[in-house]
Parts: structure tokens; C-alpha cells; sequence
């Protein structure tokens, strides 16, 4: 299949606790700073500018401020914004690989606007080389699980499904992660199931790199849409 063809898609939402804009800032860099050491990218556009060796800039939570304030500015008539300002706006944050475009998008709820109040997305996860074999894209998963501590992961592709079957909360796709929070139901015999320490399970429908355009690939993924929208 053609790789331009691709829309591969990884959704997870996350809890977040930080309130005020600068702690806010500092959470998003501390997890993707973590999310550069485990995918081996030291090189990051953001905010229109390249970002080497991001892991020990210290500037960067200070321009992910900055990007903050400015999306206040640009929809509201706040003007004074100080660091500790605890805003009722969801903050969003895009960070992309310089190698390959894969983008990182973070969107950090205001606190109480979401049960599940923040959540990360990348968008063209193929491109990334953990991706290219099923043991190291689990441990990829098993790693984002680590740092975030997640309510659910969804490893996917958006050609999948149709615009009305979008509307689901769940896109099942190759692998799925559901926390402790969510009882699963009973799954067909060919899925694989795993427990993890933390009370967590993934449900893995092919051990092979997932190929929307492989028909028993996308068979298995869409057999599972309406069984997996838990709540």
C-alpha cells in the first residue's frame, strides 16, 4: 500500500492536574521530553522554529507559555497574563519530528471540562521506526503508559471507519489500552489480551504491523467497534 494512502492515528486520554498556565507548560514538557528519550528524537518543530537536544533545553516550557497567553489573547480581551493565571480555556500544543512529520498534538483541558481531561494525538504514526515492528510498537505503547498514565490508548487508522462511525468514542485499529477504570466485556477467542501490573489491559488485534488495506487487518479492527465503546 502506498504510504501517502496512510492515516494512521494514535489517540490517548490522560489525566492532568496542573492548573495554572505555567504548570500546565512544565507537564507538557516534562512528558514529551520523556516521549523524545523513548522514541530517539533529540530534534522537534515547534511554534515555527527547530528545537535541538530538547530534552535539556530549558527555554522550551518557557515558549510553550508563551504559546499559551497567545491563543488567550487571540479569542478573548485579556490582555495581563501572568504565570500563575488559572484559565477556564483548553490549552492545545503541536509539536512535529523534523525527520519524518509526524505530528504530536497535545490538548490540556481546563479542569473540570472533561471526565477524561487531556488527551495527546499523532498523526501519522507509521513514520516512526518504533512503529515498524510489533514488539517494539507495543513497548512504544507499554512506554506511553508509563509516562501518562493513561485512561486509554488507541493505535488505529482513520480509513477505517466512516465519518458517522467516527462519532463512536472508541476506534478500534490494532492496539487498544484501557485502564483499570473500564471493565472489558468478553472478547472473540482470536484476540489477544494482555494484563498489565497496573490492573490495565491491552487488547492487540494483530501480532503483524497493521495494514488498513490488509482485509483480514481491517476485518478484525471492525469487527471490534461496537463491542469496545465502553464507558
Amino acid at each position: 500500500m502506498e504510504q501517502n494512502n496512510r492515516a494512521s492515528l494514535l489517540r490517548m486520554s490522560f489525566p492532568c492536574e496542573s492548573i495554572t498556565l505555567l504548570e500546565k507548560a512544565k507537564f507538557i514538557y516534562n512528558k514529551h521530553s520523556l516521549v523524545s528519550v523513548v522514541l530517539d528524537i533529540d530534534e522537534w518543530e515547534f511554534s515555527n522554529r527547530k528545537i535541538s537536544d530538547f530534552q535539556h533545553q530549558e527555554i522550551v516550557p518557557n515558549l510553550i507559555l508563551k504559546s499559551f497567553k497567545k491563543e488567550i489573547r487571540q479569542h478573548t480581551i485579556i490582555r495581563d497574563i501572568p504565570d500563575d493565571y488559572i484559565d477556564n480555556f483548553n490549552s492545545a500544543l503541536f509539536f512535529t519530528t523534523g525527520r519524518n512529520c509526524t505530528s504530536f498534538s497535545y490538548y490540556i483541558f481546563a479542569k473540570g471540562k472533561s471526565k477524561y481531561n487531556s488527551s495527546l494525538i499523532v498523526r501519522g504514526y507509521d513514520k516512526l521506526s518504533v512503529m515498524n515492528s510489533f514488539s517494539a510498537a507495543k513497548k512504544f505503547l507499554y512506554d506511553l503508559i508509563e509516562i501518562f498514565d493513561p485512561f486509554s490508548i488507541e493505535v488505529t487508522d482513520s480509513n477505517l471507519y466512516s465519518f458517522d462511525e467516527m462519532s463512536n468514542k472508541f476506534w478500534p485499529g490494532w492496539m487498544l489500552y484501557f485502564s483499570s477504570i473500564y471493565q472489558l466485556p468478553e472478547l472473540p477467542a482470536w484476540v489477544k489480551a494482555e494484563t498489565l501490573p497496573n490492573g490495565g489491559h491491552l487488547i492487540i488485534t494483530t501480532e503483524e504491523v497493521f495494514d488498513p488495506a490488509n482485509p483480514e487487518h481491517k476485518e478484525k479492527a471492525r469487527s471490534l467497534l461496537g463491542l469496545l465503546q465502553l464507558r
